[in-house]
This record gives structure tokens, C-alpha cells and sequence, in this order.
């Protein structure tokens, strides 16, 4: 995404939950954002986590699906 907000896409829904998984989203950003995982994810005042600039994560759902990430600036 170019500017910060939500994803449109949102993650599947894990038809077996006992199974080791899958991520759902891989983030990498070239500057400090913050970033929220959930149906409805608020990054400026929700629950949040910081990724520094230059770095990748890989973003694991609750596995029920529907879940989408949202990002502002830090």
C-alpha cells in the first residue's frame, strides 16, 4: 500500500486450526509504521506493534479469518 490504511484483501479462514499455519500477510516497509491485525484494526490508537524501517514480518491471523491490516507513519 501506498499511503497508510487498510488492506481491502482480508485473510482466509483456516479450515484445519490444529495445522501449523500459514501467514497470512508478509509486511515489509522503508519507513518506521505502526501496524494493527484484526476485522477491524485501528493503528493510531488501537492495539498496535512498531516495525522499524528496512524490515519484514510475517503477520500470523487468529485463523478465523476475515482479518485485515491497517498502518500509519511513526
Amino acid at each position: 500500500m501506498g499511503a497508510p490504511g487498510t488492506t481491502i484483501r482480508s485473510s482466509p479462514y483456516e479450515r484445519f486450526p490444529d495445522g501449523p499455519g500459514e501467514a497470512v500477510f508478509s509486511i515489509f516497509s522503508s519507513a518506521d509504521i505502526y501496524f494493527a491485525i484484526g476485522t477491524a484494526p485501528d493503528a493510531t490508537s488501537g492495539t498496535r506493534r512498531f516495525l522499524p524501517a528496512n524490515t519484514a514480518v510475517d503477520i500470523f491471523g487468529d485463523r478465523a479469518g476475515n482479518e485485515k491490516v491497517a498502518w500509519v507513519l511513526a
